[in-house]
């Protein structure tokens, strides 16, 4: 960690501001000045130079060498270099972290990164759960993390992860405890509010709760409806926040007499330079209002100081009151270091989405567990891991793997019913010939499916017979459409990532019948490997949701078009070769399940046991995409080796005689 930080610091630009002037917008106070150089992206976050972390900013717009920044917390501002060090604050949350679990004396920081064993297992009496229709695993999760301070589950997609969270933080609650909620994203944390939300609302919890559950994050990354719960919401509901609003107000008078202040000295300055003649009378006078009138700036601009250290003090008080009161928190791991939480600590963390969480981000939110509390780690080792660019293995070794090692470790020494580690086995989230292909893929053990009906519903009336509707066939959950009939060669985008333009037209035909057959745009996400290739298809479709396998991680939908995207003479197929991001890929869908590739080219060449295995589950329902008619005019195509490229791949294929350049290497 310490390496990549050096990294960060010899990546660090850094800016020159100058000519400040506060400004007041949409109720906020910012601070307009001139960037000397290039400035800096809008979006981007900066620090004063010598200023605590805690006063980063933010850059609002950039227009030339206008900059306005956000001065929440900024009591003075001169000229002054200015850092942008978004990855460089990270790396030191994370470091501060690392170091402060490290030399903690407490029995989780011994167990994880000692060989400390786990502590002894704790009575649980009359135990009742709050929702009543658990099922067999969840409930035995439930319990397992209620009798171990250290407990690990693994929850497969779709077995109800959220649920156990939920039900768990609320069995702490009544017990007393203060519990923290954390994930590694954003989105993982509107999940489980939303979850905590469901459950106190549907269960026989106290109902007072939904008052005082508190999301910690940044309002615009918080989903719209769940903002309600955010900080800024909660401030705005305090019995101080009149007074907070009464100083806003007041600085918003103050500025607004400032710039009326300003625009008079502009004027007086004008007026000097454009009459030199009236020098001898008019100049020395105005030159006097001048001077009182710059007097007056400094006057507004100490009560504009005064008011905004109030402003900053009692805002931070109200937080403190929140927090304080707040019985459950939900935040993600880099906002537990964030000054309100300083003086915080847990009863009980829950970390979700573990498996993708490095152990210096999940040490931001361990350090802020009471030595003596309870830590349940929830996650899976069979989807994505951490997203890591450096070259340090150690950085690759995720929060949930850490502690599965420890466990079991433990474990071979431990009775059955008194492990520490738990899995998840019924999922309620796919087709079950959707959810074969997860087990044939990741859960040898075993993955059974609820009783639900999974069926995708369309207009049968309209089904007409063609391609399009032999891969939509309601009674096929899992279809494989191969283009081995059609031209669909792999290419490079400017950036190196790899597209498949005629998969994309493909695509655009399925979804185009989808629709016509009843199916709501919202209802269908289209995943790709390829970053290229989903750009591809976003422009193209712009309706539905589309992304990486990567960025779907946690998303689920009725529909899934999985576009493979490979299609070469060598048969290479990339990020396909991990059994992970094929498990994450196939399980997003709900209903369907379509594959898009080349059957032939994807399985001539591939040498990889898990994904020949994976294409041969899902081409037991194939749909082979036609050739296309060809007319006269297409057919003559010169096959004269001169006039070829000498490295170009091009193969002849015989079509009714007719001779068509496609892939072959003319030498």
């Amino acid at each position: 960690l310490e390496g990549e930080l050096k990294v960060a610091e010899q990546n660090k630009e850094s800016y020159c501001f100058h000519d400040f002037t506060r400004v007041i917008s949409g109720g906020r106070v910012l601070l307009q000045g001139v960037c000397s150089g290039t400035p800096p992206r809008k979006g981007a976050m900066i620090v004063p130079i010598s200023s605590p972390d805690e006063n980063m900013l933010k850059v609002e717009d950039v227009a030339g060498s206008t900059v306005i920044i956000g001065s929440s917390g900024i009591s003075e501002i001169k000229d002054t270099i200015f850092i942008e060090a978004p990855q460089n604050s990270n790396f030191e949350k994370m470091a501060a972290a690392t170091r402060e679990m490290g030399m903690s004396s407490s029995l989780h920081a011994r167990v994880l990164l000692g060989n400390e064993p786990l502590p002894p297992v704790l009575e649980i009496k009359n135990f009742e759960p709050f929702k009543q229709k658990l099922n067999k695993y969840q409930f035995s999760a439930v319990v397992m993390a209620l009798t171990h301070q250290l407990a690990l589950v693994q929850g497969p997609p779709g077995t109800g992860k959220t649920l156990v969270a939920a039900e768990l933080a609320l069995h702490h609650i009544k017990k007393g405890r203060k519990v923290l909620l954390v994930a590694k994203t954003n989105k993982a944390a509107d999940m489980m509010i939303s979850a905590l939300i469901n459950h106190i609302e549907s269960t026989g919890a106290s109902k007072e709760l939904l008052a005082l559950v508190l999301r910690l994050g940044v309002e615009e990354k918080i989903a719209p409806a769940l903002r309600k719960y955010g900080l800024q919401n909660k401030v705005e509901a305090h019995t101080k926040y009149p007074e907070l609003r009464d100083i806003e107000n007041n600085k918003n008078n103050f500025f607004n007499e400032l710039e009326n202040t300003n625009n008079g000295i502009k004027a007086i300055n004008d007026f000097i330079n454009s009459k030199p003649s009236f020098g001898a009378i008019r100049v020395p006078i105005a030159e006097t209002r001048k001077i009182r009138l710059n007097s007056k700036v400094e006057e507004i601009e100490h009560e504009l100081l005064i008011l905004n250290t109030r402003s900053f003090k009692l805002r931070r008080e109200i937080a403190a009151e929140i927090i304080e009161r707040a019985p459950v928190i939900v935040a993600t791991a880099y906002q537990c270091p964030r000054p309100e939480l300083r003086e915080i600590m847990f009863d009980a963390v829950i970390f979700d989405e573990s498996s993708q969480a490095m152990v210096p981000e999940a040490a931001m939110a361990l350090v802020k567990l009471k030595s003596d509390g309870f830590l349940t780690v929830i996650g899976d080792h069979k989807q994505l891991g951490p997203i890591v660019m450096s070259e340090h293995s150690m950085l690759k070794v995720s929060l949930y793997d850490l502690l599965h090692k420890r466990i079991k470790e433990h474990n071979k020494a431990t009775p059955p019913n008194k492990k520490a580690m738990l899995s998840l086995r019924r999922q309620y989230r796919m087709h079950p010939e959707i959810a074969d292909i997860c087990r044939m893929l990741s859960y040898p053990e075993g993955l059974e499916t609820a009783d639900i009906d999974r069926t995708l519903k369309v207009d049968t009336s309209r089904l007409n017979g063609c391609w399009q509707d032999r891969i939509i066939d309601p009674g096929k959950a899992v279809v494989f459409v191969s283009t081995e009939e059609v031209a669909t060669q792999e290419t490079k985008d400017r950036k190196g990532s790899t597209l498949n333009l005629k998969e994309v037209e493909i695509i655009e035909d399925i979804v185009k019948r989808l629709e016509d057959l009843g199916v709501q745009p919202h209802q269908i996400s289209i995943i790709s490997a390829y970053k290229g290739q989903r750009e591809l298809i976003s422009s193209r479709m712009q309706r539905l949701s589309v992304g990486t396998v990567d960025s779907f991680q946690g998303d689920e939908n009725d529909v899934v078009i999985f576009d493979i995207t490979r299609d070469n003479l060598k048969g290479a197929i990339g990020f396909m070769k991990d059994s992970n991001r094929l498990n994450v890929a196939v399980s997003r869908a709900r209903k369907k399940l379509i594959v898009v590739g080349n059957r032939k080219s994807l399985g001539s060449h591939v040498k990889n046991h898990v994904f020949l295995k994976f294409l041969k589950a899902v081409g037991k329902n194939i749909v082979v995409i036609p050739a296309p008619d060809i007319t006269d005019e297409e057919i003559f195509v010169p096959c004269n080796a001169e006039t070829m490229p000498e490295t170009s791949e091009k193969q002849v294929s015989v079509l009714n005689s007719r001779i068509l350049v496609d892939l072959f290497d003319f030498k």
